[in-house]
Order: structure tokens, then sequence, then C-alpha cells
């Protein structure tokens, strides 16, 4: 009976060791050599538009979006490639080390929802190789990481700095870039932050926001606090990738049960006249 007693303390010591903050993963200094790094995501019916995200140890990046059947004509498809510098790639790695990818289950499904958005993230590192899948479900360490991984996507292919540089372009009155609201972030209370619009996919309920070089997850629906109230959803009819738009909501500070620290929930989104 005392043997049985003491290996069962035995195992809650480990289990709590592991799971305590303090056995959170140590941020890497350096990108290991073997690095493969493949994200796809997007409507979980590929004809209605994915997204295919491929980054190698050298910060070597491929991105391909497409729509449609590649059988049935109207199918488009766009491909560019970039690379990433040595402090963006080590960013990106540090999020997948400190979230503790390679300890995340296989899948994660919620089974009541039909179609949706559906993404897969593939890691290899120091010879080891994990896959994960998540269909319209929110895995906070999962998402950390992935919203790195577009961060840097949206500075590469549409930067909104650029873009306001070539046409003269101003930020609307009242308003702030996604750079300022996180460098000087206001949790909790409801600002006006402005960008391009990108990562929007049918059935989805959020999007990702860039300006100043920054980006942020913007979130129109499945807005839920931490004693369960449901936000209403936002109409984000008309609106398109590649959109400036005008987003009113709130910065998410702590994080909670049902949403990130970081997030942004939206109750207003408009188009940029």
């Amino acid at each position: 009976m005392r043997r049985w007693f003491g290996g069962l303390i035995v195992v809650v010591l480990v289990s709590w060791l592991v799971t305590s903050p303090a056995c959170t993963p140590e941020p890497p200094t350096s990108v290991p050599g073997d690095l493969e790094i493949h994200y796809s995501w997007g409507a979980c019916h590929a004809e209605w538009g994915r997204y295919e995200l491929t980054i190698n140890s050298s910060g070597e990046a491929n991105f391909v979006k497409s729509f449609g059947n590649p059988m049935v004509a109207g199918y488009l498809r766009e491909q560019s490639e970039f690379n990433l510098s040595d402090e963006e790639l080590l960013g990106i790695y540090r999020e997948i080390i400190t979230n503790n990818f390679f300890g995340l289950g296989g899948s994660y499904l919620d089974r009541s929802i039909m179609n949706g958005n559906c993404s897969s993230l593939r890691v290899k590192a120091e010879g080891e190789e994990h896959e994960v899948f998540v269909s319209n479900k929110r895995v906070e360490r999962f998402d950390r990481i992935t919203a790195a991984i577009t961060a840097i996507l949206d500075s590469k292919v549409v930067n909104w700095e650029d873009l306001r540089e070539q046409t003269g372009e101003e930020k609307p009155e009242g308003t702030m870039t996604v750079a300022e609201l996180l460098e000087n972030p206001v949790y909790d209370t409801e600002v006006r932050i402005y960008g391009r619009v990108a990562g929007l996919v049918e059935f989805d309920w959020q999007f990702t926001l860039t300006s100043g070089g920054k980006s942020v997850m913007v979130w129109y629906d499945e807005m839920v606090e931490n004693d369960g109230t449901l936000r209403p959803p936002v109409n984000v009819v008309g609106i398109n990738n590649g959109d400036k738009i005008v987003v009113t909501g709130e910065l998410k500070g702590e994080g909670g049960t049902h949403y990130s620290e970081g997030d942004f929930w939206a109750t207003e989104v408009s188009v940029k006249s």
C-alpha cells in the first residue's frame, strides 16, 4: 500500500512539474539547420480559397494562394517568393518552441460545424517532425504560432506602409495604425484602427489587419467572454482581402478561456473611403 501511494505521489509531482509555468521551454537562440515549416490554411473546401506557405532554414519562403477548382474554368492561383531575415525566422521558431508545438495533439476538431475553416501546420526541426490539424476550434498555442507566421507574411506580401508612401494616402482621422496600438497597447478600451485585410476566408471568424509594419488578429464572430457571454457578430459582407478598412473594437488583455492576450475584438468594420 505504501509503495503504491508513494508511486502516486511521484506521478502527481511529475505531472505538476510538466504543466507548471516553470517548465515553459526556453526561447531558442538559433535556428536548426534542418528547419522546415509548412503552413496551410483557409476554407476546408479548397475551391473556396486556400493559402500555402513553406519556409526553410535559410529563410527562403514560397507563398501560394488559390481559389476554385483547378479542373474547372475560373481557377485562380498566385505564387510569390520572398526571404525572411535571420531575426524574423528566429522569431517564428521561438514561437514554435515556447508554445511547445511538438507537445500539441495531432488534431483539434469541432465536428458540430460543417465545412468552415481548416488549418494545418507541419514543422521539422532537430530531427523531429510534427503536424497539427485544426478545424473550427481555437487552440491558443497553435494560434500564437500561426499569428507570428501570418504577421511576417503580411509584411512581405502586402505592406501597407509602402503602399501609403506610393499613393500619398494618410490614415483616417481618429484612427491609429496597428503598430501604434501594439507599441502602446490600450487593453479592453474601444479604439479605432486601420489597415489592410489579409487571411479573410468564407465561413471563418477572423482575419489579419496590417498597418505600420505590424499585424493583429481581428475577430468578428465567436467572441466569447470568460463568463460564457457571446458577443454579437460583426457584418463583414463586402469586405475582401486587400481592402483598406477601419475597425472599431478593443484589444483584449490578459487572455482567457476563449481568447488570447492581444486578440482584437471588433464591434464595427467599415471600408476606408
